[in-house]
């Protein structure tokens, strides 16, 4: 059982679970925590981001998607040259999706990285020849992050895509704190 003097994400869990409609008696073993009266920044952390790339892609080899597209980012994260800062320590769920375009040519393995290193279970191969229909790669896992770290979605191989329709989204990564 948690106790009122905990702190979960940097708020009182009695004012975390209040405000996502769980009852405070079950997480509040002294029930203080009056659910009108939480701290309102508490109760509107939106602890994800979501990212869209749908620009050409032109990366070398090792080169990461810098994401540019449509952004919904929330407090503990920050967008820098496409690359995602994860500032607060946690444990996150990651996913991504890779569009391939019909007219692409493509031969690589996607992976992302965190501070530079292979995050587990998110390396993706693909071979792709210009014409046939589109494809879709994806990945997920997730990771314990114990500082601020970048998160990078890399491509190990040169890589050139450009969308079938101007606007298409290529990429997406999608990170959540559990």
């Amino acid at each position: 059982m948690y106790r009122t003097t905990l702190s979960y994400l940097g708020c009182n869990p009695c004012e975390y679970f209040c405000s996502i409609g769980t009852s405070v008696s079950r997480w509040c073993s002294d029930r203080s925590q009056d659910c009108d009266n939480r701290d309102q920044s508490c109760c509107n952390m939106r602890n994800f981001a979501f990212l869209t790339q749908t620009d050409t892609l032109d990366l070398s080899a090792g080169g990461h998607i810098p994401f540019s597209g449509t952004t919904v980012i929330g407090e503990g994260f920050q967008l820098d040259a496409g690359v995602l800062r994860v500032e607060l320590p946690g444990v996150y769920h990651l996913s991504y999706t890779i569009n391939i375009p019909s007219n692409a040519d493509v031969a690589t393995t996607f992976v992302v990285q965190a501070g530079g290193q292979d995050v587990a279970g998110t390396q993706q191969s693909i071979t792709h020849v210009a014409g046939m229909t589109s494809a879709t790669v994806s990945g997920s896992a997730i990771f314990e992050a114990t500082e601020q770290v970048d998160i990078a979605l890399v491509s190990l191989q040169a890589l050139t895509m450009t969308p079938d329709v101007a606007g298409d989204t290529l990429a997406t990564l999608t990170i959540e704190a559990l």
